[in-house]
């Protein structure tokens, strides 16, 4: 059929292989991380299901047991009818690396599904990343090589992709891994920094080699949000783990079993784990003790780091406020998803076909577009260029029915407009915007009338 018939993804993690297998192959583990409760009776043929708080549920079939490397199993395909037979296999292989684990997921048997299923369940597993020749080849072939900037957050990062746009010369702005970071510590202890707005400062860095230039960008509001996230993680980090270790004192518990705890806290409050060293020792009364310290290094990183980030680009004529305002404009489409759904109150909607994903995106586009040229007016006006407050404030504004009951016992509705107040009515001069004294009453109709 010409389809893809596989999934493949291999992921490095910091745990040991039977840390890595538990999480994979028992309740607790499952629980911790995939479902929100699970059930797995571990042997070839035997059951296995997971839960999630909002009512979904998934059924397995254990298909392949080989303790301590491989687990396989099947699962229905969604998107697919209830009473449909098909299914894929899931594949987990765990080799050791060093002190962790190499983890390899397969996940096979999409070549059986017609094309619009197999569009609808394939392409929605497929990672970002793996997006990007596919994205970049297309628009290409549709409009051209023309002589325009690949601008991509992290997310779609990869040394292949890197390679892939440096093919041809392509020029790009992407967003760096938070990894990449560490390699410019000593640029982030001098003070050299550039501001191009009020807390917001920016330094160029030239590659190693001199064919990439780098960006640190480092931001107060993103810094005093980052420290937030990591006091919170860090206190629900060590809440939990005095319950664990109080827990132990007060009755005997198996290691794995606290491990999996321990384990399972540390994945839900990730952004500050690696300020805990945990250990978790077996007792000669059949119980386990857990101690633990926190890394003081990791710490002073983590506060030089907070609220900087880091862009590449291979464009070496830009300065870096050009290179920054070009790389934000990112965070501007990406609000046009939220815009309607926030400042516009417009419900989400989740979509599962294809047609209606594309309407929904016209949607945040027409959204987007009635942002933006609300946004150009206030700039018009010199009210800035942040149109959010000045919104809020229009939006004050209220609508009343007014009903008025005549003699004969029909009732006279007339829809008015509160008198604005002394400060909306200078808002409303300055973006010269009138209000209409009353509205028209709409009849409403149904489609099906048509």
């Amino acid at each position: 059929m010409g389809f893809p018939d596989r999934i493949e993804r291999t992921v490095e993690l910091a745990h040991p292989p039977e840390k890595v297998w538990a999480a994979l192959t028992t309740a607790e583990g499952l629980a911790s991380w995939f479902g929100q409760q699970a059930a797995i009776d571990l042997r070839p043929g035997g059951s296995a299901s997971m839960k999630w708080d909002h009512g979904h549920t998934a059924d397995m079939r254990v298909e392949r047991v080989e303790e301590p490397t491989v687990f396989g199993y099947t699962w229905h395909i969604y998107g697919l009818p209830d009473d449909d037979p098909r299914r894929t296999y899931v594949e987990f292989t765990l080799e050791p690396a060093g002190a962790g684990t190499r983890l390899t997921v397969v996940e096979s048997g999409f070549s059986q599904l017609p094309e619009d299923a197999h569009r609808e369940v394939f392409d929605g597993n497929t990672a970002d990343v793996t997006t990007v020749e596919k994205i970049v080849t297309g628009i290409e072939t549709r409009y051209g090589k023309a002589d325009r900037i690949w601008v991509m957050d992290r997310g779609m990062m990869s040394a292949a992709n890197i390679a892939f746009l440096k093919e041809e010369g392509r020029r790009y702005i992407l967003g760096a891994s938070r990894a990449t970071l560490k390699k410019f510590e000593r640029e982030l202890l001098q003070d050299d920094w550039h501001a191009i707005r009020d807390g917001l400062d920016v330094k160029q860095c030239p590659s190693e080699d001199g064919t990439e230039t780098y960006i640190l960008c480092r931001s107060r509001d993103r810094q005093a949000k980052e420290k937030a996230i990591h006091d919170k993680f860090e206190q629900q980090i060590e809440e939990g783990l005095t319950k664990i270790a109080a827990g132990c004192r007060k009755t005997k518990q198996k290691e794995a079993t606290v491990n999996q705890r321990v384990g399972a806290l540390l994945a839900r409050n990730s952004r500050a784990r690696r300020l805990f060293r945990v250990e978790v020792k077996a007792c000669e009364n059949g119980g386990c003790d857990v101690t633990w310290e926190k890394v003081e290094t990791h710490r002073q990183w983590s506060e030089l780091s907070e609220g900087c980030y880091l862009l590449r680009t291979n464009i070496t004529d830009w300065t870096a406020e050009e290179l920054w305002k070009a790389y934000v404009q990112l965070t501007e489409a990406e609000t046009a998803f939220r815009i309607h759904k926030g400042d516009f109150k417009l419900r989400p909607i989740w979509h599962q076909k294809k047609e209606r994903v594309q309407a929904h995106i016209l949607v945040c586009f027409l959204a987007y577009v009635v942002w933006k040229a609300f946004g150009q007016l206030c700039k018009k006006a010199h009210l800035g260029d942040e149109p959010r407050q000045v919104f809020d404030e229009i939006a004050q504004i209220k609508m009343v029915d007014v009903v008025l009951h005549a003699k004969d016992g029909i009732p006279i509705r007339r829809r008015c407009i509160v008198e604005p107040t002394k400060h909306q009515k200078v808002l409303l001069d300055m973006l010269r915007l009138r209000l209409p004294k009353q509205l028209k009453n709409v009849n409403y109709f149904d489609v099906d009338d048509l």
